[in-house]
């Protein structure tokens, strides 16, 4: 089976919630690229261009709002579709980055069936949109 995806981003600072991703993803993602920082994801998406973005919003060293503006306002990153997967789905900061332009929310605890559905979609998504 191929695929759906070549490359994804998982942006979390817990190392547990990016090995269940991870996990989630396999499968249907061909290579997983992993960040614990907002700098190190901007890197990381500016150097490899991934498919999707599955950011969470509390990072050590900045929110997930800020980088997902980061994002959008690079052109070279700004058509990546970003994913919001956090424990503070009800919060001004999870309201904030829906009105940024994040193309959904996942919240933690999430399952991966969840996580597998909504990736699924994204990616045909994509498909449709480079017919």
């Amino acid at each position: 089976m191929n695929p759906l995806l070549g490359t994804v981003l998982v942006v979390d600072d817990i190392e547990g919630i990016r090995r269940l991703i991870r996990g989630a993803l396999a499968g249907l993602v061909g290579t997983v690229h992993e960040a614990a920082t907002g700098n190190d994801a901007l890197t990381l998406a500016r150097e490899h261009r991934p498919d999707l973005v599955l950011l969470d919003l509390a990072l050590p060293d900045m929110t997930g709002v800020e980088i997902l503006r980061t994002l959008q306002e690079d052109p070279d990153t700004a058509t990546i579709p970003v994913v919001i997967v956090t424990a503070l789905g009800t919060s001004d900061m999870a309201r904030q980055a829906r009105d940024a332009g994040a193309r959904a929310l996942v919240e933690k605890p999430f399952r991966p069936a969840q996580l597998r559905a909504l990736v699924s979609e994204i990616a045909e998504g994509r498909e449709g949109s480079a017919a």
